[in-house]
């Protein structure tokens, strides 16, 4: 596994745990949960692919009328599935829209699929990270240097880089 894909892996744990309110300092919780987890799902796109989508989706919102910018109608389609909330601005709204996007492409589905819209149609809210693509990507070029330089405690202040490499399972090559 490359030294991006273990930074991606990490990154994403650390998103993941974030958004679930779990601290990999957190001494007063059993660790055994994570010993038993195989892998965390992570986005299969880079930050930089996924801002890249979200600046697209931003575009397209700006000129709705032009078909080139929304060529497959995914954009259309999801934003008219999402709910609006209250005062979201029109970069927020394009994060849903590709956090959607990206999900979607994780699983394997298309807004298309009427499995897919009926079960879309019950769920609540979509999942999706409090932190924006800059911060993740930020947060996985700080874990490539750690990694690069040997783990350095001086990398990572709070362990936290440390702590998830230790729980998540290693791969051929590592």
């Amino acid at each position: 596994q490359k030294t991006k894909d273990r930074a991606r892996e990490i990154e994403g744990a650390l998103d993941w745990m974030r958004s679930n309110g779990v601290s990999p300092a957190d001494e007063d919780e059993p660790k055994s949960p994570f010993d038993n987890v195989a892998s965390v799902q992570i986005s299969k796109r880079s930050p930089k692919q996924r801002m890249n989508e979200i600046n697209d989706i931003m575009n397209w919102m700006r000129n709705p009328q032009d078909e080139s910018l929304d060529p497959t109608g995914d954009f259309t389609k999801i934003d008219q599935m999402l709910p609006n909330k209250k005062e979201q601005s029109k970069k927020d709204r394009a994060r849903d829209i590709e956090a959607a996007v990206d999900w979607m492409r994780n699983h394997d589905v298309s807004p298309e699929d009427e499995e897919f819209n009926d079960e879309f149609q019950k769920l609540g809210s979509v999942p999706m990270t409090r932190r924006t693509p800059e911060d993740r990507e930020k947060e996985e070029n700080d874990i490539m240097n750690w990694l690069r330089n040997g783990k350095s405690e001086s990398d990572d202040p709070t362990g936290d880089f440390t702590r998830v490499d230790q729980m998540l399972p290693k791969k051929k090559g590592q």
